[in-house]
């Protein structure tokens, strides 16, 4: 097999034995280990934990600490859907219960002093996320990620018309015989035209009515 006839092109990456970058990531063994084991330590914390009273500025307010203290423990990164787990909140609504959004704003019982506390903690996490970025020397891109699913961080680009309403002024047809009056060194002569009307002759040769004369 690959030789002649085969299809398969000489030095083709797609070798008997190896696997293509979708293969290994849906390979659920392709895993570092430490990472592994943190991540689930962190998620079983987190699963346990029962959700604080959201209308109790005091409870959710020492949820945020707890959750932030698990992640230092665990060296875990403080992410937004682990921030929703730890109040118990659906990710997906996550941002909307923050902002008060969509008929979020009583969510929970929360209040709107609760909410200032979570709403602190989210945009916690943004900054974290922009200071990871500028401080990652190996891979930021991962951050824009990140900051596009949880942020609303859009690729934009802004295009900026400025409509110029001024038209060249042109010198006065008296500006011009100046300038040029100047160049010359001598005044411009100023020619007067006579009209002078033009009778035809009679006796012009080829004319008719000489002809008929002689």
């Amino acid at each position: 097999m690959g030789g002649p006839g085969s299809g398969r092109k000489k030095g083709s990456k797609n070798r008997p034995g190896t696997r293509t970058m979708s293969q290994q990531a849906g390979d659920p063994r392709n895993v570092e280990p430490k990472t592994l084991h943190a991540a689930i330590v962190f998620g079983n914390i987190l699963f346990g934990m029962r959700g604080p009273d959201l209308s109790d500025v005091e409870a959710v307010e020492r949820r945020w600490y707890e959750f932030m203290e698990i992640c230092d423990a665990n060296h875990v990164r403080p992410m937004v859907t682990g921030m929703a787990m730890a109040f118990n909140i659906p990710n997906s609504i996550f941002r909307q219960v923050v902002y008060g959004t969509n008929g979020r704003e009583r969510y929970g019982g929360l209040t709107p002093e609760s909410r200032s506390i979570l709403k602190k903690g989210y945009e916690f996490l943004q900054f974290l996320y922009e200071y990871s970025m500028e401080n990652d020397v190996h891979n930021p891109a991962k951050y824009i990620f990140l900051m596009k699913n949880y942020f609303g961080y859009t690729d934009q680009t802004v295009h900026v018309n400025i409509d110029l309403d001024e038209k060249p002024s042109l010198p006065s047809s008296e500006d011009v015989a100046e300038k040029y009056k100047a160049m010359m060194g001598r005044p411009t002569l100023a020619i007067e035209a006579e009209a002078v009307e033009v009778i035809d002759d009679p006796a012009t040769p080829g004319d008719s009515r000489a002809d008929s004369d002689e």
